[in-house]
């Protein structure tokens, strides 16, 4: 859960009997990801409310795959306003789905 410690490289690379270098990548992409966070000294940390954290890469992926989706309804002649009523429909089948 958010704020739990993290075993260090060296424990958790002895639990699964891997290389510490491989602990070392994971560790370090987990942080480029926000999911953890890395302070030194102390050792590594779930970060806070990781599911709720967007970082800037991801955002650009998603900004991506949305105007990939937004050309396709353009050009099939959809308004704006037709865009936007079922991006909603979307997010509010998510959202029950959720429940």
């Amino acid at each position: 859960k958010p704020g739990d410690q993290l075993p260090s490289v060296r424990q958790l690379a002895a639990m699964l009997t891997v290389n510490a270098n491989t602990v070392m990548k994971a560790y370090s992409e987990l942080e480029r990801e926000e999911v953890i966070e890395t302070i030194r000294g102390k050792g590594a940390f779930i970060a806070m409310a990781p599911s709720k954290v967007v970082t800037e890469r991801q955002l650009t992926e998603l900004r991506r795959a949305l105007k990939t989706s937004c050309i396709a309804m353009r050009y099939m002649g959809m308004s704006k306003e037709q865009v936007v009523e079922e991006i909603s429909k979307i997010y509010e089948e998510l959202s029950k789905e959720e429940q």
